[in-house]
């Protein structure tokens, strides 16, 4: 046989029959199949790219090809293989600091698969390069390689020699004039190395941060400012940086000019952009107190050059010009000032043809459209998607809700495409239960906040612990007669054994509800009827100035501002919300007692009826809170909670329902953490206050460390908010977290301390499982 080059100046040849030796685990009609080379005429080139294909697998350490005339121009073909062996076992000696489990993921490590000196070589550079991105600079990796038993494979060792992590000494900016170094390194994660700092030099942030010093400079005056390189040096195992800026000019933002707009006037574009602020915002303060830079608001800024040019965008898809093009053309003047001119292109003006919803297999589709507010024949507006969006997020059916677009024929219009990605809302249990002041019980609650996916709410319960039981039955048609307006019902017997008391209630209530002004706002009304009992008073003389009345018939008028993003794990946004709830007058009471309690009761029981003709309570009951959710930066969210209310009586305002004071401590709508349930009171007026701040790690997950503070009074004379450090109230500080999970609902857990509690019982642990969260 001759190998194939001497014929390649022959020209095209003739295959009569192609044959493939020394394969072991590849099959013969794969090599075939791969080399692209078939019986016929075929050219050298082909060979040569079938050469490089089966190289390129990595199956073969040598590949030959061979040619043997049989006639004039016509030959067989020989491939000639020597595989790869294969891996056997793969050991990785003297790793510390690298996830194994991870790095063999990352290496797409096999048993089995062929190992060439070129896939061997790939996992030393890797596992380097992560070691270094660890801060281990002078880790080097070497290969061994062993026979392994079964014929064909080979034992692989990666011996890994880490070494000490290099820790930075100095780090110097040269060339720098108008900003110091200790500015320009604080933008860096890799610092030098002090009492409190570390000072591991990471490789994988080096080029990163680089970048941050470049866009300081052009957001802080200097546009044509660059990193020109950098130099690393290690001397007795400690990293010496230097890093070399060229400043450049200070450059002031001159004249704004805008062309090509005629959708808006020029005095309306000015006013919302904001390219030179009025005032300086918190970071900028932060820099002038802490940093020494004085806050110039002519400044050159790059960041606040290229947001208003989305605000510009913002402002014209808000009106439906979604192509809409912004180019804003810089002019310098002597190298210090630069006029900006913002050329538009308005395009035309989108109309939404159609709304496609994809992805819901349970929901219903018209439950998902009611929640948009962009409709067909709607001129495209970026806050009403926006806003559905949030809408349906906060529906709590959907894991993600994303929207697209669709460009159509005719170039006016665009069909709304929105994906959503459901998630199980349905909760459905029947197990055992535990609570740090209850103790062990069982239950079975079947909810449905989405029940056969139209969006109403059904929810049964039915609990047993040692100090309570509770049958509940509710339901809530959010969109009644396809408009937004709710209703719903809900039937209860409820029996709790408090530290004081024992509290029995047997009732029901209806309730309705409608928006207010936009989607954000909503007033409720809830008329509820309760047979009451209290029993074991432990000091009924404490207690002798309360209503003990056998019956309440109240309506609860609430009213909530709530422009969250979503109703689990908010980003953003606040609450606002005021519940009054009154008993008496003309729903009847004890100074006013109504026939209706005994019409009602009357069928049901006749010692009932009795009973509820002695009257019920009369008293009104306010309740304002507010939360604020405040993304600081990345995962981070800030959120104050307020609350506070007060309850008194028409005639006497000390006389009011038992059932009604207000009692702190563990979690929930009066939840207190650090203190025990219904630990704190009971009073006639109550304050909580708490400040969280949350690392969102998921959609579905968050830590949080928190401080609350709360307390009740008997009365407003002996309420004092006057004492420093809010020493007046109940303190404490924790640290929880919360996790939603399919069919349970939220589940969190709070190690928290309370402060003033007495020692030896100042750390409380605190369970929730349900629908429901502290805030």
């Amino acid at each position: 046989m001759t190998p194939l080059l001497i014929f390649f100046l022959v020209g095209a040849l003739q295959v009569r029959n192609i044959e493939v030796e020394g394969t072991r685990w590849t099959s013969p009609e794969y090599v075939i199949s791969r080399s692209g080379l078939s019986k016929g005429k075929f050219s050298p080139v082909d060979v040569s790219l079938g050469i490089r294909r089966l190289y390129k697998d990595g199956f073969f350490k040598s590949i030959s090809v061979f040619a043997k005339p049989v006639a004039d121009s016509v030959f067989d073909i020989t491939i000639q293989v020597e595989e790869n062996p294969r891996l056997g076992k793969l050991s990785i000696e003297g790793l510390k600091h690298l996830n194994r489990k991870k790095l063999r993921d990352s290496l797409s490590i096999k048993k089995g698969m062929y190992v060439s000196n070129e896939k061997i070589f790939s996992w030393q550079r890797k596992i380097e390069e992560l070691l270094k991105g660890k801060g281990y600079y002078m880790a080097e990796v070497s290969a061994e390689r062993r026979k392994s038993q079964r014929e064909g494979f080979v034992d692989v060792i990666l011996k890994v020699k880490e070494g000490p992590p290099v820790r930075i000494k100095e780090i110097e900016v040269i060339g720098n004039k108008s900003f110091s170094d200790k500015i320009l390194e604080s933008l860096l994660r890799n610092r030098e190395k002090n009492w409190h700092r570390k000072g591991k030099f990471k490789e994988n942030y080096w080029y990163e941060d680089l970048v941050k010093i470049e866009k300081f400079y052009h957001n802080h005056g200097f546009p044509w400012a660059s990193v020109d390189s950098t130099t690393k040096e290690l001397k007795d195992g400690w990293l010496y940086l230097n890093i070399y800026v060229t400043e450049g000019k200070r450059v002031h933002f001159g004249d704004i000019h805008f062309e090509g707009n005629t959708v808006f006037d020029t005095s309306f574009l000015y006013e919302n952009i904001a390219l030179i602020p009025p005032k300086p915002t918190l970071k900028d303060r932060y820099n002038s107190i802490f940093k020494g830079i004085k806050w110039d608001p002519t400044l050159y800024n790059e960041e606040r050059l290229q947001k208003a040019v989305t605000e510009i965008a913002g402002l014209y898809a808000d009106s439906g010009y979604l192509y809409v093009q912004v180019f804003p053309e810089k002019n310098f003047k002597e190298d210090t000032i630069v006029d900006i001119t913002f050329r538009i292109k308005e395009n035309y003006r989108m109309k939404v043809r159609l709304v496609d919803i994809r992805g819901n297999k349970k929901t219903h589709d018209p439950v998902i459209r009611r929640e948009i507010v962009l409709y067909p024949g709607d001129y495209f507006s970026k806050t009403k998607l926006i806003q559905s969006q949030r809408n349906l997020f906060f529906l709590n059916y959907f894991s993600n809700v994303s929207a697209d677009f669709r460009e159509t024929p005719d170039t006016t219009h665009i069909d709304l495409i929105f994906h959503v990605e459901e998630k199980s809302v349905g909760q459905l249990g029947l197990g055992a239960t535990y609570s740090q002041y209850e103790g062990p019980g069982i239950y079975f609650q079947m909810q449905e906040p989405n029940f056969q996916g139209r969006g109403q709410s059904v929810s049964a319960m039915v609990q047993y612990t040692s100090k309570s039981r509770n049958y509940q039955l509710s339901f809530t048609e959010p969109w009644y007669r396809g408009r937004p307006i709710s209703v719903g019902f809900d039937i209860h017997d409820y029996m709790r054994y408090y530290p004081q008391f024992k509290e029995w209630r047997q009732g029901g209530s209806v309730s309705y509800s409608r928006l207010l002004w936009n989607r954000y706002s909503r007033i409720s009304f809830t008329y509820t009827i309760e047979r009451q009992r209290l029993f074991d008073l432990a000091t009924p003389e404490k207690y002798a100035n309360y209503q003990m009345v056998p019956a309440l018939a109240s309506l609860t008028t609430r009213i909530v501002w709530d422009r969250r993003d979503r109703s689990f794990n908010a980003t953003r946004g606040s609450r606002l919300s005021y519940e009054f709830e009154i008993s008496g007058g003309l729903l009847g009471g004890e100074y006013f007692p109504l026939p209706i309690f005994v019409i009602l009761a009357a069928p049901y029981s006749y010692e009932l009826s009795q009973e509820l003709a002695k009257g019920a309570a009369d008293f009104h009951l306010h309740i304002l809170e507010g939360i604020q959710y405040v993304p600081i930066f990345n995962k981070l969210i800030s959120v104050s909670r307020v609350k506070a209310g007060f309850v008194s009586g028409f005639i006497d305002y000390n006389k009011v329902p038992f059932t009604r004071l207000f009692w702190l401590g563990d979690i929930g709508p009066f939840g207190l953490r650090g203190y025990s349930y219904a630990s704190i009171g009971p009073g006639r007026l109550f304050s909580i206050l708490s400040q969280e701040l949350r690392y969102r790690a998921s959609e579905t997950f968050y830590i949080g460390i928190f401080a609350d503070a709360g307390q009740v009074w008997s009365s407003w004379q002996n309420s004092n908010f006057t004492k420093p450090y809010f020493r007046s109230f109940k303190r404490s500080v924790g640290i929880g977290f919360r996790i939603e999970v399919p069919m349970m609902g939220v589940l969190g857990i709070d190690f928290a301390y309370g402060l003033d509690n007495p020692p030896g019982a100042r750390w409380h642990t605190h369970f929730q499982l349900g629908a429901y969260s502290n805030f």
